[in-house]
This record gives C-alpha cells, sequence and structure tokens, in this order.
C-alpha cells in the first residue's frame, strides 16, 4: 500500500504548492483562537495543515479554523500549509504569534471563598441547525436521518433535537418491507444466529430516535460477551434486552452505571458464564470476573497518570466479595438462565480487602440470604468511588459520539455532574451531545463509522429491506457481528475499523444491500428505465435514492464526471435499458460505499 502510493506520488510529478499567505487573527478569546488565510497562488490545494508551534493539529478544506484547545494566558505560533491530491505537502506559510488572553475574575463580594468548581461549559452552541448538524447527530447518537427527519429539524434549536433524542421512546417506521426469515415468516431470534442478528438490527432499522438502540449497542461493546462461549441463546437475549433497559434513557432518565454493574454482577446469566462468575465460590475463587470489572468495565489498567488503577491484591479482595452466585442451567426451571445467590458458596470467613478499602467477614455467624447483595452493593461502591472510575467512564462515552479529545474543563465538569447525581447517564450523554465538538469538522466528518451502524444506516438509506444470511456474512466481512466480539475487551473501533479487507467488505455490503433491494424477492422494486434521462437526472435521482449522503466537492464531481461519460446509447434498446440501470446502481453504490460515505 504505501509503495503504490509512493509511486502514485512519483507519477503525479508537478511543483510543490506555494505557501498560503500568512494567516490572520480573526478571533481570539481565553478560550478559542479563529484563524483566516487566503489561497496560495497557483496549483489549488486538495486541504490544509494548520500547525501550531511546528505540530499539525487540524486539517480542512476551509480558508478558516477555530482552535479550541487553548488555555487563557499562553502564547501561540501559528502556521498553515497546503496538502494535494496526492498527499503531497506544499510550503508553509509564515507564521502569526497570538497570545491567548488571561480569563477575566470575577471582583470579590466579600463573601467567603467557595473551592473552584469546573463546570460544563458548552461554549457558543449553534442556536439553529442547519442540514449538516441535523445529519451529524443522527448519525453520531443513532444511524442516521431520513429525509423527512432532516427537513423538519433543520432550522430548530441544538437544545431542541438533543432533548428529543433523550427523551422520546422510539417508535418503529415503515422504512423497508419487512425481514424475509428462513420460513418467510416472523424473525425468531431463537431459530438461528442470522435471524439473532436480524432481530436486532431490524430494529435499529426502524426505530425513528435510535439514541436507544445506539447506546444499548455500547454497552454491548463495552460489557462484550460473545455466543462463541457456548452460552444459550436465550441468555444472549436476556443480555441484550439488559442493556436495552440502562440504555432508555426516554423511559427512565434517573438510570445510573451503578445499577447496571450491579446487575451485570448478580442477575446477568450470560455473563457470568463468559467470564466464569457462577465459578467463583468458597475456598476456590475465579478471579476472572473481578479482574475485567476494574479492567474493562470501571477503571481501566491505569490511570491518566500512567499509575495502577489497581494490584492483583485488589483482584483478589473483590473476587472473595463477588463469591456465592450460580446460574440456573435447568431448561424446565422458571427462572432458566437467570442467577441467584447460594449461601453456602459465599466466602463468609474472610475481609475482602482491596483498592483500600474492607468489607468484614459475615463469619461466625451463619451466611444471610441477603449477605450476597449486601456484600456485591458495597464492592461495587467502592470500585465506583475510585479516582479514576469517572473518567474512565465519560472518556469512553465522549469517544463513541466525538473524535476530538475531550477538553480538560468539560472532563472536569461531567465528572461532577455524574457524581453528584449518583451516577446518572442522563446528564453526561446530554452534556456530550450538547458540546460544540459535536459539530466539529462538519465539512470533512473525521468519526468512521463502525461496521453496524455503517450497515443499517444503508439499509434505512436505501429502505432495502434483509434476508437470510447476507447482511450477517457482510458483518462478518466487516469485522463486527452483534454477539460476537472478538474478545472480551470488545471491538477496537476507530480507524481500526478500515484496512484492506473491511473498506472493500464495506462496498460489497452495499452491493448486498442493492441485491436486497432490487433482486425479485421484493418484486416491483427494480429500478426503472428512463430512456431519455440526463446524466444530471439519473445522479439526482441514484442521489435520492441513496438517503442523499453526505458528498465532499471532490466526489460529487468526479461521479459526476462518470454519469456523463457512462455508455448509455446503445443501438440494442434491451443493451440500452441495462446499461442505463447499470449507471444508476454504480452511482447509487458509489454514493454509499466510497470513502466519503465511511465516516460521520
Amino acid at each position: 500500500m504505501e509503495r503504490r502510493v509512493a509511486l502514485a506520488r512519483l507519477a503525479a510529478g508537478g511543483r510543490r504548492l506555494s505557501a498560503p499567505k500568512k494567516p490572520k487573527v480573526a478571533k481570539v478569546g481565553s478560550t478559542a483562537v479563529t484563524l483566516r488565510w487566503k489561497a496560495p497562488k497557483g496549483a489549488k490545494p486538495a486541504l490544509y495543515q494548520v500547525v501550531r508551534n511546528g505540530r499539525v493539529v487540524a486539517r480542512t478544506t476551509h480558508l478558516t479554523y477555530t482552535d479550541r484547545h487553548v488555555k487563557s494566558g499562553h502564547t501561540y505560533r501559528y502556521a498553515v500549509r497546503g496538502v494535494d491530491k496526492h498527499g503531497r505537502r506544499g510550503n508553509v506559510s509564515d507564521a502569526v504569534r497570538v497570545k491567548v488572553p488571561k480569563k477575566k475574575s470575577v471582583p470579590s463580594t466579600g463573601s467567603p471563598a467557595l473551592p473552584p468548581v469546573s463546570p460544563v461549559d458548552p461554549g457558543p452552541a449553534p442556536v439553529l441547525l442547519n442540514t449538516s448538524m441535523v445529519n451529524r447527530l443522527f448519525w453520531r447518537a443513532g444511524f442516521g436521518p431520513t429525509p423527512e427527519q432532516t427537513a423538519y429539524w433543520t432550522g430548530r434549536p441544538h437544545a431542541e433535537l438533543v432533548d428529543w433524542m433523550l427523551n422520546t421512546t422510539p417508535a418503529r417506521q415503515s422504512i423497508a418491507p419487512p425481514p424475509l426469515t428462513g420460513s418467510n415468516g416472523t424473525i425468531d431470534p431463537l431459530a438461528s444466529d442470522d435471524e439473532m442478528v436480524m432481530e436486532w438490527l431490524d430494529q435499529m432499522v426502524r426505530v425513528d430516535n435510535g439514541l436507544p438502540e445506539r447506546l444499548a449497542f455500547f454497552w454491548h461493546r463495552h460489557w462484550a460477551i460473545s455466543i462463541e462461549g457456548g452460552i444459550p441463546g436465550q441468555w444472549m437475549l436476556n443480555y441484550r434486552n439488559r442493556l436495552r433497559t440502562f440504555a432508555n434513557l426516554p423511559g427512565n432518565p434517573n438510570l445510573n452505571f451503578r445499577s447496571l454493574a450491579y446487575e451485570m454482577t448478580t442477575a446477568d446469566g450470560a455473563m457470568s458464564a463468559w467470564l466464569n462468575g457462577s465459578s467463583n465460590v468458597k475456598g476456590s475463587p475465579n478471579e476472572n470476573y473481578a479482574r475485567e470489572f476494574m479492567e474493562l468495565f470501571c477503571l481501566g489498567p491505569t490511570g491518566p497518570d500512567g499509575s495502577p488503577n489497581y494490584v492483583q491484591a485488589d483482584v483478589a479482595g473483590l473476587a472473595l466479595a463477588f463469591t456465592g452466585w450460580i446460574i440456573q442451567s435447568d431448561q424446565t426451571k422458571p427462572n432458566y438462565g437467570l442467577v441467584s445467590f447460594v449461601p453456602g458458596r459465599f466466602d463468609d470467613r474472610n475481609a475482602k480487602t482491596f483498592l483500600g478499602q474492607t468489607i468484614p467477614a459475615v463469619y461466625p455467624r451463619a451466611v444471610a440470604p441477603a449477605d450476597g447483595p449486601a456484600t456485591v452493593a458495597k464492592a461495587v461502591d467502592v470500585v465506583l468511588a475510585h479516582r479514576n472510575h469517572a473518567q474512565f467512564l465519560i472518556r469512553k462515552l465522549w469517544g463513541e459520539f466525538i473524535a476530538n479529545p475531550i477538553p480538560a474543563d468539560t472532563l472536569a465538569g461531567l465528572v461532577k455532574q455524574y457524581r453528584d447525581s449518583g451516577y446518572c447517564l442522563h446528564p453526561v450523554i446530554r452534556g456530550i451531545l450538547m458540546h460544540p465538538l459535536i459539530f466539529e469538522s462538519l465539512g470533512e466528518p473525521n468519526l468512521v463509522k463502525p461496521p453496524v451502524v455503517y450497515a443499517v444506516g444503508v439499509l434505512r438509506a436505501m429502505g432495502a429491506p434483509m434476508k437470510g444470511g447476507h447482511l450477517r456474512t457482510a458483518l462478518d466481512n466487516m469485522q463486527q457481528r452483534p454477539y460476537m466480539p472478538p474478545n472480551v475487551a470488545g471491538w477496537e473501533g476507530g480507524l481500526a475499523w478500515l484496512n484492506s479487507n473491511t473498506v472493500q467488505a464495506r462496498f460489497d455490503m452495499v452491493v448486498r444491500a442493492q441485491y436486497m433491494m432490487y433482486s425479485t424477492y421484493y418484486p416491483g422494486q427494480t429500478v426503472p428505465n428512463i430512456p431519455v434521462e440526463s446524466a444530471d437526472a439519473t445522479f439526482a435521482r441514484a442521489y435520492a435514492a441513496a438517503g442523499s449522503p453526505w458528498l465532499s466537492d471532490g466526489t460529487r464531481r468526479q461521479l459526476m464526471q462518470y454519469a456523463a461519460s457512462a455508455p448509455v446509447a446503445s443501438t440494442n434498446l434491451t443493451t440500452q435499458a441495462n446499461q442505463r440501470r447499470q449507471r444508476f446502481y454504480t452511482l447509487q453504490a458509489l454514493m454509499l460505499g466510497g470513502p466519503d460515505a465511511q465516516v460521520m
């Protein structure tokens, strides 16, 4: 790949781009610096790199950039350089020196001094949403908008849409024909792995408010388990429904992470089976779940400063606190797949010491049925009170919605809200979705769509149905099949989604969606042949049939050139009709499967 890129650049030849004119300071405040510059003479760059103190801090196609990652009282030097379409960097402009003013202090009123608190400061959020902002919110907090949603929310306040997402119970829409299952009937998630995947994705495709399903899938990545661990299908569905319960902010705005952590430990059979919770008994403790509870679910292995959040002795102590639980594996019992406390399996003789706290031993009295739940509740509280829990979870949630790192003051404010509210999720999600960085780089979307989000978005945009294993195979090829993460840490995400295999698989997914949409499975879905249709008209029709996705100016030009040059004038009428349909199919596939469609 690198060699091919290098050869392409060498073959391109040409002179190095001239430097843009020295940037000017358009606006400067204590929290942001806005720069403007003029394009260089001669060849125009494909994009610009903004260099701050010798380091590239941004890439943009615009002639302006706002740096929101500055500190009051600090001085910075900014320069700009162009990058051509082959990736070659041009000459750097002259630098401009900017001193960020200090924040104004508030005069003392003589009242007692209060400790400083870092509030959540969303900054000057836009009052009204434009089309790009609407699309951004629906993609980041869902699976993309319908054309009707884009039209309705354009021009409305930012906060109104965010609150609609947080407070509105999702309703199913008739976006696509019903799926074709093995029996061509109602989806049965226990009939096969294909239908289990199809059932969840069908819900994602049809809901008008995608945030709860998107958040449920986030929890699947966070509390990751896999059906490959031999876990029965019914237990997997119970687990998925629990994740949905703790993503249903419209139904319960007081949902909190503490309750989720407690239930995953004491009630979820799939999690207990996956991480050996039912094997954790007195006299023979199994530390698997306790270790992952801290490392993956609540703390992370180290804090922001690199120091360890826990040591082996903490794992051992927490494992003792989690002893005594078992899964009901008898299918004839009504509580099949559920977890319950068995006093005789609980470690009653040892104190549970971890993270600097101690839960006393029960012995010498007999173990009571309430001792297990009470011990787990205390243990969860000890872990969540750790200095690094809140920032660990908030950083992970932030990365689900926003590409740029979370600003320090925003993190501090969200941590305070999270702790003060008893680990509630609503204020954290709202604070993230209301932050100005949710709209950063609207002209160049900078967050890669996870495969599930991408696939569901394509089906929603096309109104395409699902059939059999077509979509499950596509998700396997894109390396994200629901109920089957690669390991206990879940999917890596980010740029890891794009490699030489998965990029091809993403385009193949679009072709599969076209097959499901336009094949003979659904009569009447074929693309009509319009003999006298112009290239512009075919482009517009394909664009509408693709859900009017974001396209960069360069991509739009290339697709228009293809539409104008595609052969559609054969003297054989049958051949001509096929050519015209092929032009439509190709345009739609490139709009939904090209590079622009991979980001949101």
